[in-house]
């Protein structure tokens, strides 16, 4: 049987963007991250943005 990828999911996502932020320097060390902030940037809700958190 051949292993499948994990399944996406919007908290997946939620890290990737955060990744993604923090790699470009649009987040930056000790800076604050607001979860409503970064669930409006992202397009989700705040729960994915805990935990990817």
């Amino acid at each position: 049987m051949t292993p499948t990828a994990e399944p996406a999911t919007t908290g997946r996502h939620a890290l990737e963007g955060l990744r993604r932020a923090i790699a470009a320097g649009e987040l930056r060390p000790g800076e604050r991250v607001r979860q409503e902030e970064v669930a409006g940037a992202l397009g989700v809700s705040i729960a994915p943005v805990r935990e990817a958190l």
